[in-house]
């Protein structure tokens, strides 16, 4: 990862596992879940490879994490193609969710337009 990205990308995986610790203590459904870390760099050809391994080799049910908005845009016709739902997490491109949504991508933040929009409306009233 570069810089800030790495920044992100390390606090993410430390809450990711932090989670799973606290979630596997009793169990999901009488399930353990497990967490399977890569790091794109925020690169898009390595966001794929990433991606590719997770599914392909891991098996993963479902992929979380994209920092990049570029990688998550890359990565949009795969997550389609494979049926595997993608959680992006802080990506912001209103692509990811506007119009190259598909029913396999999940946004849990605000799109930078969201955050643009806000900025406006607060600038407006001052």
């Amino acid at each position: 990862m570069h810089d800030t990205s790495a920044l992100h990308g390390n606090y993410h995986q430390l809450v990711s596992e932090r989670w799973l610790f606290r979630e596997n203590a009793g169990g999901v459904l009488g399930w353990k879940l497990e967490g399977i870390f890569e790091d794109s760099a925020a690169e898009p050809p390595k966001g794929i490879a990433a991606f590719k391994k997770l599914v392909d080799e891991d098996k993963v049910q479902a992929v979380m994490g994209v920092i990049s908005s570029q990688v998550a845009i890359e990565l949009m016709p795969l997550v389609k193609a494979a049926k595997t739902p993608l959680i992006v997490t802080t990506a912001a491109t209103p692509f990811i969710t506007g119009h190259g949504c598909n029913r396999y991508t999940f946004r849990i933040g605000w799109s930078s337009d969201r955050y643009v929009r806000g900025a406006a409306t607060v600038g407006a009233t001052r």
